[in-house]
């Protein structure tokens, strides 16, 4: 496969709960030497995706707060997806739609676009999703919702990480063509399935994994290592 660009989830992929890892970072660096692009793709905000990149030493465009914003870091050009409107809407019926719901306080949580929800007391996240879906669909809220982690993400309708890496795609004026991309949670299958070759983290949700034509046998980090190690050796 001629491998033009990786995408690669943050959260649960590119890092676990430790430190970012030395070897990853040297591997995703050989792979730009080679001429392969790093997108990196997450639910976080844009400052905070900028200093991932920085640390891992990546120059491709970045897709932010779940395809919603994507930035380009070359050209210093900053794309927003979506309406927006039904988003601010909701966030000033919260207390009313979702009282069980809260907004975390850690900074990155406070996003520009999307709209980041933790429950009290928590539950099963796949119920949380249904029940947010629920809430939605009876206000009539045509709004997209995923869930990263313990958290819900909802999204303008339409949009998703799948949708910010074609921006992307089109930012370097590449076609759907050579794109690999690897994730652990369910809102990173709309990317995955936008890709032509889709992997998987040994950590990766089942939903995840039954989509993924490559799963490694390492969590998070060791993941992407295995994955970049397997390009650089020419075996996908």
């Amino acid at each position: 496969m001629d491998v033009k660009v990786l995408a690669l989830d943050l959260d649960g992929t590119v890092f676990g709960r430790g430190p970012l890892n030395l070897e990853e970072a040297v591997l995703l660096r050989k792979l730009q030497v080679r001429g392969i692009t790093i997108v990196l793709c997450s639910g976080r905000t844009l400052h905070y995706v900028m200093g991932i990149a920085r640390c891992l030493g990546t120059t491709g465009p970045l897709v932010c707060e779940e395809g919603t914003i994507v930035y380009d870091q070359k050209n210093h050009q900053k794309v927003m997806n979506g309406d927006i409107t039904k988003i601010r809407e909701l966030r000033k019926s919260m207390d009313r739609l979702l009282p069980m719901c809260r907004i975390p306080n850690e900074s990155h949580h406070d996003k520009e676009v999307i709209l980041a929800l933790d429950r009290e007391p928590r539950i099963d996240l796949d119920t949380f999703e249904i029940e947010i879906k629920q809430v939605l669909h009876r206000n009539h809220f045509d709004l997209n919702v995923t869930s990263s982690d313990e958290m819900i993400n909802i999204i303008p309708a339409g949009v998703d990480k799948g949708y910010g890496l074609q921006i992307a795609l089109g930012m370097m004026g590449l076609r759907n063509e050579g794109i690999i991309a690897m994730g652990d949670a369910p809102n990173d299958i709309p990317l995955l399935k936008r890709a032509n070759y889709a992997a998987a983290v040994a950590n990766a949700h089942q939903r995840v994994k039954e989509i993924a034509d490559f799963v490694s046998k390492f969590d998070d980090a060791d993941g992407v290592s295995d994955l970049a190690q397997h390009i650089l050796d020419n075996k996908i």
